[in-house]
């Protein structure tokens, strides 16, 4: 769990990284809650670290205290925040191991770092 505070407000959100298993199961998996000063969870995170992160309002049942994120019909609710969301894979990117276009861009090479760039490079 990794945990992130911030010291302007005192919330802090506890964020943990999904291990996969042995038996697979759902990669990428992301969950967590962002608390308040006082220990309140206002809100759950849920999503996948490759694809999108979401905030969902929190309603907490005051009989059993547990805190709950489904709607009426009883799937996740869709009322959300969207707080994050992973930029389109570039056209071919299986071939280039899965990189960003950020990443591929930082091994592209311009006529005048070629001529910089030492003789054992591997991007000549």
């Amino acid at each position: 769990v990794v945990t992130v505070k911030n010291h302007s407000s005192g919330h802090m959100a506890h964020v943990d990284f999904k291990a996969i298993g042995w038996l697979g199961g759902d990669p990428h998996n992301v969950d967590g809650y962002i608390e308040s000063p006082d220990g309140e969870v206002k809100c759950l995170l849920r999503g996948k670290w490759t694809e999108e992160l979401r905030c969902y309002p929190v309603k907490k049942d005051e009989e059993t205290s547990t805190l709950d994120i489904t709607g009426d019909n009883g799937d996740i609710a869709d009322e959300f925040s969207l707080l994050w969301k992973a930029n389109p894979k570039p056209p071919g990117a299986e071939q280039m191991y899965g990189l960003t276009t950020f990443a591929i861009s930082l091994n592209e090479t311009s006529p005048v770092l070629a001529k910089k760039i030492a003789p054992t490079d591997s991007r000549r």
